[in-house]
């Protein structure tokens, strides 16, 4: 690290003939407080990339490279996107190399996992003790996260961690929320639990692709479209770097107003995430970005083989295919504590 000492110093050099160049601002006016404020900003997290290389230099080079992407993409929405990342990859460090013992860890997501359940089982039978009956919450069967998906994935995640006989326990709170994602995420978590064969895997992909046939097009086919719309869009240098961060939000306007989406999806259905992580990096920070999520993912592969957490770690990866649980703070917060124990060695 100590060869990357000079850096800050640098940029306190430089810091103060930038004020002449309208990176943000084109008043030249502007530019002299927001360009400086920007570049330092910026800057800071591509420091912040290399200091956490020495604890996982994938996560840290990952964190450099959208830094390094926002300096060429100049919107607020870059900047949030950033700084969210950066957030969750220093939580997911911190997790890592925390004393925190893993028979408490387990106890206490067991605990809030077990009230989640019981939150949305009352919810099927029409009540809601923190929301008036008859709201949507009641209706949706969505526990306490709004979302009937949400709530599948958050007990898919911790349910893969739990007891074997609780786990039918989280299995009724996610079938009470009708969460199809959760079913799935639960169970490709217990089958690396449990050390499936491949022909067990087999049958299980094949079993999952009937039942999707058998419910039709219409449940999937606009997500499907939506995705395939989004790919034919980037160019060469949308396929190598991304659009630029945040940059889903500007397209899913223009999927409300196509009518063979909106027309599909019902009306007013707004795309505001991808509902697919892979596919909304891939968009906003190209190959290379997706390509060092990967990269780490394959580096970190013993994760999804630990003992305790490694189901939980597979549940996170399925549910990050069908939906976008890193946009959301609980389940971001939760996935990113799985990982981080998963991380550890057994």
């Amino acid at each position: 690290m100590r060869r990357f000492s000079w850096l800050p110093l640098a940029l306190v050099v430089v810091l103060p003939w930038l004020t002449w160049v309208p990176w943000l601002e084109y008043d030249p006016a502007k530019a002299i407080t927001d360009t400086p404020l920007w570049v330092w900003t910026v800057a800071s997290f591509g420091f912040l990339g290399i200091w956490l290389m020495q604890w996982d230099k994938w996560a840290g080079l990952f964190v450099g490279y959208l830094a390094l992407r926002c300096v060429t993409y100049d919107v607020p929405t870059a900047y949030e996107v950033l700084v969210l990342t950066a957030n969750g990859i220093i939580f997911l460090v911190l997790v890592k190399q925390s004393a925190l013992q893993i028979e408490t860890v387990v106890g206490w997501l067991t605990i809030t996992g077990l009230w989640q359940v019981a939150y949305v089982v009352q919810q099927a039978f029409g009540m809601d003790v923190l929301w008036a009956t008859g709201d949507l919450h009641a209706m949706f069967r969505s526990g306490t996260l709004g979302n009937a998906n949400f709530v599948g994935a958050y007990l898919a995640v911790i349910g893969a961690l739990v007891s074997w006989w609780l786990i039918p326990l989280f299995l009724l709170g996610i079938l009470a929320a009708k969460s199809l994602t959760g079913v799935v995420a639960l169970a490709a978590a217990l089958l690396v639990r449990c050390k499936a064969s491949a022909w067990v895997w087999l049958t299980a992909g094949v079993s999952l692709l009937a039942w999707l046939l058998w419910q039709g097009p219409a449940s999937w086919s606009v997500r499907w479209l939506v995705w395939t719309r989004a790919v034919r869009s980037l160019d060469w240098t949308g396929w190598l770097i991304g659009n630029g961060l945040g940059t889903w939000s500007v397209l899913s306007p223009t999927m409300r107003r196509d009518p063979r989406t909106a027309g599909a999806a019902g009306i007013g259905e707004l795309f505001a995430h991808a509902h697919n992580e892979y596919l909304q990096l891939l968009y906003e920070a190209g190959l290379i970005g997706l390509g060092l999520v990967l990269i780490w993912m394959v580096v970190q592969r013993r994760m999804f083989r630990h003992p305790v957490f490694g189901g939980g770690a597979v549940a996170v990866a399925v549910t990050a295919l069908t939906m976008f649980p890193f946009h959301l703070a609980v389940l971001s917060a939760t996935n990113l504590a799985v990982l981080g124990l998963a991380m550890r060695d057994p």
